[in-house]
């Protein structure tokens, strides 16, 4: 029975160093549509054992094969069957090769480490900023680089309130992120913090972390950081403005 696949598929046996043909699986359903046939064991053209079962390939020919089961699925593919006895066959494996699933891990691994940089950087902004516009307008006369604070004094606020009538902004055309803390002088208390603020938007009003219960003037300060708008893990100088809190009626 000629056939073309046949002829043309072989390796080498170690051992005799003859050419070992074999066959498709679709040659093999050709041959036996019925599926009337058995594997009697198997063989690694690779890693070929020196014993095992011998067997005889036709009258000049020889192999030993090793039993089924041997060369794992895990890591041994099947590439074709060595005729040896009638509607009898030797399956013919070959290691798997792992170089695809490498460079797929490898790939994977540059895409979640790209993933996982960009969220680490990812601007962490103040769910609470807003547009802003202020009357402070950047002058003609200072350059892009240059960062521009806004000046803050006093605030007010009622006895027994939290939230400061003010506004917490960052002012259009700044090179920068700004983040602000308010600390209370006396106590280091952190009485307010944001997350970072975008140029041109602003927070408002400002709700602390407590209300202050009694009549008076409290010492604060108003903490500025700036971060830059491409890398926010790059902090540039920051400033910390006396203030104070006016608590009244």
């Amino acid at each position: 029975m000629a056939d073309k696949k046949y002829n043309e598929l072989y390796f080498i046996d170690k051992r005799t160093k003859k050419k070992i043909r074999y066959i498709t699986f679709e040659n093999l359903n050709e041959r036996h549509p019925e599926g009337d046939y058995s594997i009697i064991g198997e063989i690694s053209i690779k890693n070929q054992e020196e014993n095992g079962i011998q067997k005889i390939i036709d009258e000049d020919t020889d192999i030993y094969i090793q039993k089924i089961g041997t060369y794992k699925e895990k890591r041994y593919k099947t590439i074709g069957y060595i005729p040896c006895e009638e509607h009898k066959y030797i399956a013919v494996k070959k290691k798997k090769s792992f170089l695809v699933w490498i460079i797929l891990l490898a790939i994977l691994a540059l895409i979640l480490g790209s993933l996982a940089f960009n969220n680490k950087n990812k601007a962490d902004i103040d769910p609470n900023a807003g547009d802003y516009s202020s009357a402070l307008k950047r002058p003609d006369n200072i350059s892009d680089s240059q960062i521009l604070v806004p000046g803050y004094g006093e605030f007010t606020l009622e006895k027994g309130n939290d939230t400061i009538n003010t506004a917490f902004f960052n002012p259009e055309g700044n090179p920068c992120y700004f983040k602000f803390t308010l600390i209370e002088k006396d106590t280091n208390e952190v009485l307010y913090e944001s997350k970072l603020v975008p140029p041109g938007k602003g927070i408002t009003p400002i709700k602390m972390n407590k209300a202050f219960n009694e009549v008076g003037s409290y010492n604060a300060i108003l903490k500025f950081q700036s971060f830059d708008l491409e890398d926010t893990k790059l902090e540039y100088n920051g400033s910390d403005i006396d203030v104070k809190l006016n608590v009244v009626e």
